[in-house]
């Protein structure tokens, strides 16, 4: 069995559309599958409902922030030469004579 007709065959819990992907306006929205356990998958739903969001949002702004934390360095790891700031975490010059 391939991956689609597994897919037809799972049960569904509830299936539900919405038009908040959680883009900007005008930003057309693309679609990402991930493969997880069925403890995982509890595991999200019910955080997202006590969170009282929808599972989708749940696991968008669980990878946004750890896309910020991996892309976006605040630079709290500076290394300060009398010439320049270095950060140690990203390389990044913040300061230079």
């Amino acid at each position: 069995m391939d991956n689609l007709d597994a897919a037809m065959v799972n049960e569904v819990d509830s299936v539900t559309r919405s038009s908040n992907t959680g883009t900007e306006a005008g930003e057309q929205a693309k679609q990402v599958l991930i493969r997880a356990s069925e403890a995982s998958r509890e595991r999200w739903k019910e955080a997202a409902a006590r969170q009282g969001t929808s599972m989708s949002e749940f696991v968008r702004e669980a990878a946004d922030r750890a896309a910020s934390e991996a892309l976006d360095c605040t630079h709290g790891n500076l290394r300060i030469y009398p010439w320049r700031h270095i950060c140690m975490d990203c390389g990044a010059t913040t300061w230079q004579k």
